[in-house]
């Protein structure tokens, strides 16, 4: 192999990298938010039910209502409740607006999983042209850089977190929704006393831990990959 082949397969290799972590942290989001009972955990954990007057299994129908809008075909957040036994619809104008960019954002999330997922396949599909027997030594090396910046960046994140969570999550939100539209009362807001700030802390450390739950098992595969290849090398001498 020549050094600019080399350079372009190092190059797709970089690539490829980055596609596996996006793929790896958009289907760990994607689990997250369409998860009932992670909600219904940490609304129980977070004293949700206390803080807000809304009983637990209420609480379990607006998580269903939730993540139908944030990930199913639910088009409206119009919800309504017993709070100390007086039905209240729960969120304003103010606050639909910003779950509404909440969902676009969602949106975003899952499209890039998508393209992700079948950029990856037709990379693969073409190293298979190319390369022939030697792509599965490729996707191994892909899949170990992959695992190694997922490792990194939540590593990172993770630190951060851990320092200045909230100052994080203000800079979260000022990327992600640069309009403004995400400041909101907490003595009065229910939007913010049902996901307050630790349900986002802990939904966060989890989408963390997942991720590198499969990072790990990317780097086993990985792994087995290179031993199977090398155990064939050797066959042949």
């Amino acid at each position: 192999m020549s050094s600019n082949e080399m350079k372009f397969w190092f190059s797709i290799r970089l690539l490829m990298a980055v596609v596996l972590f996006t793929l790896i942290i958009t289907t760990s989001v994607r689990f997250v938010a369409g998860n009932t009972i992670i909600y219904e955990f940490l609304f129980a954990r977070n004293g949700v039910s206390e803080l807000t007057g809304i009983q637990p299994s209420d609480l379990s129908v607006i998580a269903q209502q939730v993540k139908e809008y944030l990930v199913g075909d639910r088009t409206d957040l119009n919800i309504k409740a017993l709070v100390y036994g007086e039905t209240l619809h729960l969120f304003t104008a103010a606050e639909l607006s910003h779950m509404y960019d909440v969902r676009h954002l969602f949106s975003l999330t899952f499209q890039t999983q998508l393209y992700s997922f079948f950029l990856l396949l037709a990379v693969f599909a073409l190293s298979l042209l190319r390369l022939k027997k030697r792509v599965l030594l490729e996707l191994a090396l892909w899949i170990q850089s992959g695992a190694l910046l997922c490792f990194s960046s939540i590593a990172a994140v993770g630190i951060a977190s851990l320092v200045a969570f909230p100052q994080l999550f203000e800079l979260f939100h000022m990327v992600g929704f640069p309009q403004g539209n995400y400041r909101f009362n907490s003595n009065t807001s229910f939007l913010v006393q049902i996901f307050p700030l630790g349900f986002w802390k802990e939904i966060t450390i989890l989408i963390g831990l997942i991720s590198v739950l499969s990072s790990m098992i990317g780097l086993l595969v990985a792994f087995y990959i290179k031993r199977q290849l090398r155990g064939i090398k050797m066959c042949r001498y």
